[in-house]
C-alpha cells in the first residue's frame, strides 16, 4: 500500500483489493485521512477468510453473460410472460453483445458509462435504455453484493433521462361520437372503461359471470397482451380481484350485447378466432376509428391506446382493501396524476357520491345511435 500526493492536492492511495487488483481511490484532504482509509482497508483484508476471499477471486473472473444465465432464474417473483421477456430482450439483444465477454472484475462506472454512450449511439429509444440499465444494474449489483467486484460498479452512474410523451384525453364528446363509429366490439369495450374503468386487457375479458351483484362488477383477470390468453391483473398476485361500481345502464349494455351476440361457454362476450378478443383485434378497430373520426382539432395526436386509456380516479369514493376495491389509482404514468384525476373524472360512470353519472349517457348515444349505424352495415 501507498500514499502519494497529487499535484498539488489532495492526496491519493494505491492498494490491492481483496481480488488482489490494485486499486487507487484519491479525493484524500490530509494525509491522515489517507493514511485512515489505507488502515481501514488492511483490517477488512485481514479480517475476511482466505477461503471467501478465493471464492470473490473466482466469482470476479466470470464473464458477464456467464453471471447473467446464473442470476436469471433466480428472479422468481418476476411474470416470466411479460416483465421476463423484457428482460431477456435486454439481456440477450443489447447486455451480452456489449458486455457479455467482459469479466465482472473488470466492470467500473466509466465501462457502464460507455455501455450507455453506445446505446445513444445506435439510437436506442430512451425509454428502452432506462428498461436495459435498470436490467443490467440489477446483475452487477447483485454481483457486487456477493464480492465479485470489490467497488460498486454503477456508483455514480446516472439512468437515462426519459420524458414520457403526453397521452391526451379525448373528450366526453369524442366519446360519444366514437361510441356511433366503432363496431359493437369496440363500442361495448370502450363503455366498460368509460362505465366501470377497467384497463384495456380487463375490458377485453369482459365476461357475464363477473356480475356479482346488480350495482358490481368483480374484475379477476385480463386478456395479456402477450400470450393472447387470460392472465392475472396487472400489479396483483395470482388469485386476487377487485370490485367495481357497474351502473345499471352499462350492465344493460352487457346484457343487450349478449342477447345479440352471445357468450362463450366461459361467459366471454368478446372474442377472437382463437377463442379470446386479442389486443391486435383492438388495435386494428381502433386504428379504423382513428381513421374514420381522426382526432379533434386541437389536443395533438390521440393514439391507441389513449381513447381506450379511460381507467382514471377507478373507485375514487370506494375504500382500499386486499383483495377487494382500490383507491384512487393511476396506471402507466402517461399523464401527470393531477391532470389524469382532473381530466379522468367526467369519464368516470359510476353512481357513488361524488361521481358524475354520465355512463347513462354515453349508453344513450350507443342505444339510440348505434342501432342505426349497425343496421346500416348489415344491409
Amino acid at each position: 500500500m501507498r500514499l502519494r500526493q497529487a499535484h498539488p492536492h489532495p492526496y491519493t492511495i494505491r492498494f490491492r483489493d481483496a481480488l488482489g487488483k490494485q486499486r487507487e481511490e484519491s479525493g484524500f484532504g490530509t494525509q491522515d485521512d489517507g493514511i485512515e482509509r489505507l488502515t481501514a482497508i488492511y483490517k477488512e483484508k485481514k479480517s475476511t477468510a482466505p477461503s471467501v476471499a478465493e471464492a470473490r477471486r473466482e466469482l470476479g473472473q466470470q464473464t458477464v453473460e456467464e453471471y447473467a444465465k446464473l442470476w436469471r432464474p433466480r428472479q422468481r417473483k418476476m411474470t416470466e410472460y411479460s416483465t421476463g421477456e423484457h428482460v431477456d430482450s435486454s439481456i440477450n439483444v443489447h447486455i451480452v453483445p456489449r458486455l457479455g465477454s467482459r469479466k465482472l472484475n473488470s466492470i467500473t462506472p466509466i465501462v457502464v458509462e460507455r455501455f450507455l454512450d453506445e446505446l445513444e449511439a445506435d439510437k436506442v429509444g430512451r425509454g428502452n435504455q432506462v428498461n436495459i440499465f435498470r436490467t443490467l444494474k440489477a446483475i452487477l449489483r447483485d454481483a457486487y453484493g456477493k464480492g465479485a467486484m470489490a467497488d460498486d460498479p454503477v456508483k455514480g452512474v446516472q439512468e437515462p433521462e426519459y420524458v414520457r410523451e403526453k397521452v391526451v384525453i379525448p373528450s366526453l364528446t369524442y366519446v360519444k361520437k366514437a361510441l356511433t363509429v366503432a363496431d359493437d366490439d369496440l363500442a361495448l369495450e370502450i363503455i366498460m372503461m368509460v362505465g366501470c374503468g377497467l384497463r384495456n386487457g380487463e375490458a377485453r375479458a369482459v365476461n357475464v359471470k363477473n356480475i356479482v351483484a346488480d350495482d358490481v362488477y368483480r374484475v379477476h383477470e385480463q386478456i395479456h397482451s402477450n400470450t393472447h390468453k387470460p392472465a392475472k391483473l396487472k400489479h396483483r398476485k395470482a388469485g386476487e380481484f377487485r370490485e367495481v361500481p357497474l351502473p345499471r345502464s352499462v350492465r344493460e349494455g352487457l346484457e343487450r350485447y349478449e342477447e345479440q351476440h352471445g357468450t362463450t361457454e366461459e361467459g366471454y362476450l368478446l372474442r377472437g378466432p382463437s377463442g379470446y378478443y386479442t389486443e391486435p383485434m383492438e388495435r386494428r378497430r381502433v386504428q379504423k376509428l382513428f381513421k374514420d373520426l381522426p382526432a379533434e382539432a386541437g389536443v395533438g395526436n390521440v393514439q391507441l391506446p389513449a381513447l381506450l386509456r379511460l381507467e382514471r380516479a377507478r373507485e375514487r369514493h370506494t375504500h382500499h382493501r386486499r383483495g377487494g376495491m382500490d383507491g384512487p389509482q393511476v396506471h402507466r404514468g402517461d399523464v401527470s396524476n393531477l391532470s389524469t384525476l382532473d381530466a379522468g373524472q367526467h369519464h368516470q360512470g359510476g353512481s357513488h357520491p361524488g361521481c358524475r353519472p354520465l355512463g347513462s349517457g354515453l349508453m344513450h348515444v350507443w342505444r339510440a345511435v348505434g342501432s342505426s349505424v349497425r343496421e346500416k352495415r348489415s344491409s
